[in-house]
């Protein structure tokens, strides 16, 4: 049995779990903002305690690593180092944009195509996350594997018109105050309620990636920040 911590603190929510095999037993989350320096600590003592588990059975920490919040990122990314040099143990990071897509795609999946009768074979899976001026975006395909990968942009009418052709499913932070600007022909939006920033989301990715042995480097490893500045730059744009 593989104990792992989650610790997702991207966003507002601020959440723990501990997965056994890719499997939450106990999560612990805090809604309130700009208090995850404050509760971080204790959420993964409550957790812990739920799973009648203490820090010393833990085999890996997993991480949303960004994009996100840069404070939220550094606060979490910190507790996990502190933890995996003091036991030892591997550090894990999951890209927040795939943890959202990951649950869509395993737990809402049924009864998004039910409602809105789609076809399985011809969707694509747009995840965001707002960012004030910009956005971060994520797609995949119908079998979930990376068409664009995680990136910042400024919204533009072009900026999906390479999936025309396909129904869009788009979820995250961003609808809430960029929908206007979204393509409305092929696409359906799910609502913030069904897709949140959660550690279980994080579970399964983060378990499968330790069965795999692909862990961080303890002193060099950094959250996600996908800069749009840095971004173009390295890409050449």
């Amino acid at each position: 049995m593989n104990n792992l911590l989650c610790i997702e603190t991207s966003g507002d929510i601020c959440s723990v779990c501990i997965s056994q095999n890719g499997h939450s037993v106990a999560e612990q989350t805090t809604n309130t903002p700009k208090s995850h320096a404050a509760q971080l600590c204790r959420l993964i003592s409550q957790s812990l305690a739920l799973a009648q588990l203490t820090i010393r059975d833990l085999d890996g920490v997993v991480y949303s690593a960004g994009p996100g919040s840069y404070s939220g990122l550094r606060i979490g990314l910190s507790a996990a180092k502190g933890i995996c040099y003091g036991r030892r143990i591997p550090l894990i990071a999951v890209n927040t944009l795939q943890a959202l897509a990951h649950h869509v795609y395993f737990f809402d999946k049924k009864d998004t195509f039910s409602a809105n009768n789609l076809e399985t074979n011809n969707v694509v899976y747009v995840a965001t996350i707002d960012a004030r001026k910009e956005i971060y975006f994520a797609t995949y395909d119908a079998e979930l594997n990376p068409i664009d990968p995680p990136q910042p942009t400024q919204l533009t009418s072009h900026t999906f018109e390479h999936l025309s052709a396909q129904h869009k499913i788009f979820f995250g932070s961003a609808l809430a105050t960029k929908q206007h600007l979204l393509p409305t022909h092929n696409a359906t939006y799910l609502p913030p309620e069904r897709c949140y920033h959660s550690a279980t989301h994080l579970a399964q990715i983060g378990y499968n990636l330790y069965c795999q042995r692909q862990f961080e480097d303890l002193a060099y490893a950094e959250p996600q920040y996908l800069k749009i500045a840095t971004y173009n730059q390295i890409h050449n744009f």
